[in-house]
């Protein structure tokens, strides 16, 4: 029989596959559970009209078992012990979903239409598919918005972060390979937007009615998208025709068959899905229109082999590959060992400095290229004194053979040159960041980090690494979260969030350098954003105090004298201030210390966010740690040369000292040289009250 219409169709596929919305659901739990879903950024009305069209379809059980596992997992990361803000993995509409099949489907059908296409295009077309699949009805159907349709959308992704559709996709591609028309896989993944519409309806008449019903496709995208959402999410069997051969997914019947081969007169014909019965006659049809808005792909890959990824769709050659891979690794460490001479050689260090060891950027290196054999040791022993990263690539005699052979039979020098700068940069970044190792299933965007940051060669600072992993993080979204006024301490995106070392500090003295990436999204209350941001520019006082008369310094024992350490100053009344706008929570602490200039009991307050406390570290000079275990209270013999001192010194009278031939800046006034040429200086921090 064939339909006037897809919505006959559509309300035939009802009858055969009822679906029962949440009416036995009680009142006040119905009312809780809107309420996380409005908080989480989606729309309970929403996912029941999307769940009336995906929740029809059967999930493969083997895939939905995989799936589950991936996500079922809900994950709460305090920020601090005082502010109710947390990052939390996982969320309401995947809780949900567990227990209902019918959401279960629609949430994985969701995720993976999220990873493989932009979000707001994702949201425009499937609103155009909507509306058409909706025409004909005899009666007012009520449709999702689009800022309804985005937010579930993005709910949907942030919350099944933790499970790899790149392996499925890549999968796909790998038995594609050389087949399919495009040489630019992430620029065949989006689906045309007829294409999706007739999905709506046709995978669940075909799953249904397997001996009865055919979906046969005609595309040049969407291919590697249409085979992992029919044959490995549903359990179909798909058989692809290109130019060279049909290449099957599955056993048994074919239920969707896909057309992508070029016409032999070369004129491409437009996208078009066609439902047929057992005759073969078309029940229905869709084709491509010109209204149709463009739905564009998302290029992104796993941090898990994202560098051999990358130098594959680049390179096609798998000696050049491990070549440029080693020689990737080899630049990093070679920077890093001279780095950290250097840094041997400070007095003291700004905090912003980081500098990896070669473990760490081994470890790294494993992350990005898995397949790397070599072991540290040997890497750094055998280790080519010609560094990639900064070779010019015109002296082949400088390059590994593989490259060299490579470029002879066409190779561009100034690729290989751009390839190694900028993912020995993502190397050098993600050697920074703690806890990267448990992040396999982290994403980062594959364009989103232009050479100008890359070039030259060089270790970025924690600043700039914080700034060049919220690019690889955010991806095309970037644009969205305003970090220019350096106000940010925690940027979220695809469900990974990117924090500064503050937000797990009360005690200024346990900041460090290095950036974070947990796993989840900033939440309050239920309410979830994607950013945490200072609720204002730099720190301000709110008791009136005059700190610019704060006390002189003075030395209070030298050498041979007996003293007991004690603390200068008290805290007390630590504190956070919370404000919510429409994208960002903003926070401020107040910390309360006893006045620096010698007034005791006299107590003045100064706020700070989390960033501008991480700046305020970032941007300091940090002595080395003291080499005695001296505790506060204890009484000491002051060594020789060493120097216990207490107070400021006035502004105008900074000065500066001589070491190895350094020239360093201090705001303290140094005592006089000892013997040798060092003085040996005792900071003491405060009692952490």
């Amino acid at each position: 029989m064939a339909f006037t219409n897809q919505f006959s169709l559509s309300v035939e596929l009802s009858n055969l596959v009822p679906f029962g919305p949440l009416v036995s659901t009680a009142g006040r739990a119905l009312v809780h559970m809107v309420r996380e879903l409005q908080n989480s950024g989606s729309d309970i009305v929403t996912e029941e009209d999307l769940a009336e069209v995906f929740g029809r379809n059967r999930i493969d059980s083997r895939f939905a078992s995989t799936f589950r596992t991936a996500v079922r997992k809900s994950m709460i990361h305090k920020i601090s012990d005082l502010a109710d803000v947390v990052i939390e993995a996982g969320g309401p509409t995947v809780r949900r979903s567990l227990n209902e099949p019918a959401y279960f489907s629609t949430v994985i059908q969701l995720s993976l239409l999220t990873w493989t296409h932009d979000l707001q295009s994702l949201a425009r077309s499937l609103v155009r598919a909507l509306e058409l699949r909706a025409k004909g009805a005899t009666k007012h159907v009520a449709l999702p918005t689009y800022d309804a349709l985005k937010g579930t959308l993005r709910a949907c992704r942030e919350q099944t972060s933790g499970f790899m559709w790149e392996l499925f996709f890549s999968a796909v591609e790998r038995k594609l390979s050389g087949r399919l028309e495009s040489e630019e896989p992430y620029d065949a993944r989006p689906l045309p937007v007829s294409i999706l519409q007739a999905l709506l309806d046709s995978l669940t008449a075909v799953q249904h009615l397997p001996e009865n019903t055919l979906l046969k496709i005609r595309t040049m995208t969407g291919v590697i998208t249409i085979v992992v959402w029919a044959h490995h999410t549903l359990g179909l069997t798909v058989a692809v025709e290109t130019v060279k051969e049909v290449v099957q997914f599955g056993d048994g019947s074919v239920s969707v068959y896909v057309d992508c081969r070029v016409p032999e007169d070369d004129v491409l014909e437009p996208p078009e899905a066609c439902l047929l019965n057992e005759a073969k006659d078309v029940m229905f049809r869709v084709s491509e229109s010109i209204e149709d808005p463009p739905l564009e792909p998302v290029c992104r890959h796993p941090v898990f082999n994202y560098g051999t990824r990358t130098l594959e769709r680049s390179l096609a050659d798998a000696d050049a590959v491990r070549a440029l891979a080693h020689g990737i690794i080899s630049s990093c460490i070679i920077l890093v060992r001279e780095t950290s001479a250097h840094f041997r050689q400070r007095v003291f260090r700004i905090g912003k400095d980081i500098c990896p060891s070669p473990q760490e950027i081994y470890t790294a290196g494993r992350l990005l290229f898995p397949e790397y054999d070599q072991t540290v040791d040997s890497l750094v022993v055998d280790i080519q004194q010609q560094c990639l990263a900064t070779s010019s690539w015109q002296n082949d005699e400088e390059l590994p053979v593989p490259l060299v052979h490579w470029i002879r039979e066409g190779g561009s020098r100034a690729l290989l040159g751009n390839l190694t700068r900028r993912l020995a940069h993502i190397l050098l970044v993600i050697s920074m960041t703690t806890s990267i190792d448990n992040c396999k299933g982290l994403s980062i965007d594959l364009y989103s980090l232009g050479q100008d940051r890359c070039s030259p060669f060089h270790l970025p600072d924690a600043r700039e690494a914080f700034e060049s992993m919220a690019l690889l993080l955010q991806g095309k979204e970037s644009y969205a979260i305003d970090n220019t006024s350096g106000l940010a301490s925690v940027i979220s995106a695809w469900g990974w969030s990117l924090c500064v070392s503050s937000i797990n500090c009360m005690d200024p003295s346990q900041i460090r350098s290095r950036n974070s990436i947990i796993q989840g999204v900033p939440m309050r209350s239920g309410e979830r954003k994607r950013v945490i941001l200072d609720s204002f520019k730099g720190s301000g006082s709110y008791q009136s105090i005059h700190f610019d008369r704060l006390k002189p310094y003075q030395i209070l024992a030298q050498f041979g004298d007996q003293v007991s350490l004690d603390s200068w100053t008290r805290s007390r009344n630590t504190r956070f201030f919370i404000g919510v706008s429409e994208t960002a929570f903003q926070v401020a602490m107040a910390y309360e210390v006893e006045a620096l200039n010698g007034e005791k009991g006299i107590f003045a307050g100064r706020r700070y966010g989390f960033r501008s406390m991480q700046e305020t570290y970032w941007n300091s000079g940090h002595l080395l740690a003291c080499e005695h275990p001296v505790q506060l209270g204890q009484v000491i013999t002051v060594p020789q040369n060493t120097y216990i001192f207490r107070g400021f010194e006035e502004p105008q009278q900074n000065t500066k000292y001589i070491r190895n031939g350094t020239d360093i800046a201090t705001g303290l006034a140094v005592p006089p040289v000892g013997e040798g040429g060092f003085t040996h200086v005792a900071l003491v921090a405060g009692d952490r009250s």
